[in-house]
């Protein structure tokens, strides 16, 4: 069926002619249709005497999201650059090839927010990196803010609590009614990629043994109880996390290295590939894109590649 719906759209719609292009795009639509239905199946468990009982309104809105999310809508290019003008000069070769760019505390702390976000907005759309953990009452004012500057998602630490956590959502809900716009993502970082079991034990989580995977999980079912969009989840908890809060909650994984690229400051890592299909919605990816090996090419044969692993 899904075939079949695409097909008519080729031909009604004036998309591309079918040829091989247009065969593997509808092989992909199934693939992720049966993703979906799955997903569903799995973390709704609405089954009433062997019959599954499954909303018709969540069925469409996934079976719209299975045509919607390729490959590329899932790459976040991490423009870490210190400089504006370095970040726009990337994010205007990727434009339209990723699904959107992250800006962090560097260039945000450098250039100013406001700034940062005028310049790149045009070429797609923006994860404001601000991990934002405060005080409840300074948290709702920076997501606030974040919602003001209209970027696609923002994060909090998890860390900071459900109290904070609410916070953020609350403000940013109330900002974007006031707007008349959609509210931003809002995700929760739960332990940075660059830390270990033995980074963790060294700042007072002395029972962690099992390279902090239980509280990666324990600390996103608090986002989920504070109404985060998802959480921020190095690619070893992906499946954990999908399981504990269901396959509708989003997790964003950092930590993501191509098997061509140097791991660099992070310790809990996979590939592209690996992540995906351990269920990540979003795979965050910086240096192996924005400066690859010489034997890669430029940033914008480093995202080919890394399409072409997906």
């Amino acid at each position: 069926a899904s075939s079949n719906e695409y097909l008519w759209r080729c031909q009604n719609w004036g998309c591309p002619a079918a040829g091989p292009a247009l065969v593997m795009e509808m092989v992909y639509c199934q693939l992720m249709l049966l993703r979906r239905l799955r997903c569903i199946m799995l973390n709704w468990k609405i089954v009433s005497g062997g019959q599954s009982k499954i909303p018709i309104a969540g069925v469409g809105l996934f079976l719209i999201g299975s045509f919607v999310m390729k490959p590329q809508d899932r790459i976040i290019v991490a423009l870490d650059a210190p400089l504006l003008d370095g970040a726009c000069n990337i994010a205007s070769v990727l434009k339209g090839s990723v699904g959107a760019f992250k800006v962090g505390l560097e260039i945000l702390t450098s250039e100013g927010a406001p700034r940062v976000v005028k310049a790149l907005s045009p070429h797609g759309r923006l994860f404001f990196d601000g991990k934002f953990k405060d005080i409840p009452n300074t948290v709702a004012g920076a997501a606030r803010a974040a919602t003001r500057l209209d970027v696609w998602m923002f994060n909090v630490h998890c860390l900071g609590g459900v109290t904070m956590m609410s916070a953020a959502v609350k403000s940013a809900d109330e900002e974007a009614e006031k707007l008349d716009r959609k509210r931003p993502l809002v995700i929760g970082v739960t332990v940075l990629t660059s830390i270990d079991a033995k980074a963790l034990n060294e700042i007072g989580f002395e029972h962690v043994r099992d390279g902090g995977k239980k509280l990666v999980v324990r600390l996103a079912l608090l986002a989920k109880q504070a109404g985060l969009d998802g959480v921020v989840a190095s690619p070893q908890e992906i499946t954990a996390i999908k399981e504990a809060c269901g396959g509708d909650f989003l997790v964003v994984t950092p930590g993501v290295r191509p098997l061509w690229a140097s791991n660099d400051d992070q310790k809990r890592v996979m590939t592209p590939g690996e992540a995906v299909k351990a269920g990540a919605d979003y795979l965050v990816i910086g240096r192996p894109i924005t400066n690859p090996p010489k034997e890669i090419g430029t940033p914008a044969d480093a995202v080919k590649k890394i399409i072409g692993e997906l």
